[in-house]
């Protein structure tokens, strides 16, 4: 699901627009906010598809939707509407976000926990929870961690979507391969966290990531219960990506190409060599072969 859109930003400005529609106490504030919010409602509509369409998706899941939708009337509640209209079409969409949430969190919990080396860690519901157990159209077993799974804490959770869901990625325990859920088994590529740290890891091995990806959940399991207590001074979050622990190879190392991203230093993984990201990075910046020459310049 797309998050911003050519400078317009959607998602704070609705909700900041609507709440001040619907909480202002005044008369004045709140002939104020309806200006603000029909100006806002008049710049959604001007816009070109897919920017409407996301901008639309982002109104119609504001808390506070159902208020503006019985308070608007005229085109505004015709936007309104087709906002609801955009929101039910991607929930209804068969993605692999939705199948993800419309698994069974207990089936096979024993088994994930075990795999993912949880065993009697206090954590160990919190570091499992984006894992569910996959079967594949083949009949399959996989083990499907989604970033972007619902939040445990917090105002979150209370209004997560699995149109939250930004990728699925499957890993088979047995064979230790990882697929990525929507795609076709011979993809090739990466799997990148929203906003890469200064020094990226990537890994090439599944087991070592999704343990890697269970045990930095674990960890921040942790800080969130020390910040309850009040042992920290400042409030912890969780973790963005679902606690992503750096970046996952998919597919053939041989045909990735390395995806744009802000990292300084790229660090070979479980499974990977320098010299193969590297190639990969060269692949994607489409230099060509150079053939022939001497091995001196001469005079």
């Amino acid at each position: 699901m797309a998050g911003g859109m050519s400078g317009f930003a959607p998602e704070k400005r609705i909700a900041d627009a609507i709440v001040a529609y619907v909480r202002s106490p005044e008369f004045e504030e709140q002939a104020a906010a309806e200006a603000a919010l029909v100006e806002l409602m008049e710049q959604i509509r001007a816009l070109e598809e897919p920017e409407r369409g996301d901008a639309l998706l982002w109104w119609a899941r504001s808390p506070y939707w159902h208020t503006v939708l019985m308070m608007a009337e005229g085109w505004h509640g015709a936007l309104a509407r087709e906002a609801w209209r955009v929101l039910k079409r991607n929930l209804d969409a068969d993605t692999p976000g939705r199948r993800w949430d419309k698994l069974d969190h207990g089936v096979g919990r024993a088994s994930i926990t075990r795999l993912l080396g949880m065993e009697g860690d206090a954590g160990a519901y919190y570091a499992t929870a984006p894992f569910r157990s996959w079967i594949d159209d083949d009949q399959r077993p996989w083990i499907a961690g989604a970033i972007g799974a619902p939040p445990i804490f917090g105002d979150a959770a209370m209004s997560w979507l699995h149109l939250d869901i930004r990728e699925v990625i499957l890993w088979d325990p047995r064979a230790n391969e990882v697929r990525l859920a929507g795609e076709h088994a011979s993809y090739a590529g990466f799997v990148m966290p929203d906003h890469a740290p200064v020094r990226l890891t990537v890994w090439g091995d599944g087991r070592a990531f999704f343990r890697a990806w269970a045990a930095a959940r674990a960890q921040q399991f942790k800080v969130l219960q020390a910040a309850a207590r009040g042992e920290w001074k400042h409030p912890a979050a969780e973790l963005p990506d679902s606690g992503l622990p750096g970046a996952l190879l998919i597919g053939s190392i041989g045909r990735a190409r390395w995806p744009s991203c802000d990292a300084e230093t790229v660090i070979a993984g479980p499974g990977l060599a320098a010299g193969e990201l590297q190639a990969a990075a060269i692949r994607a910046a489409n230099l060509p072969s150079f053939e022939g020459g001497s091995r001196g310049r001469g005079v």
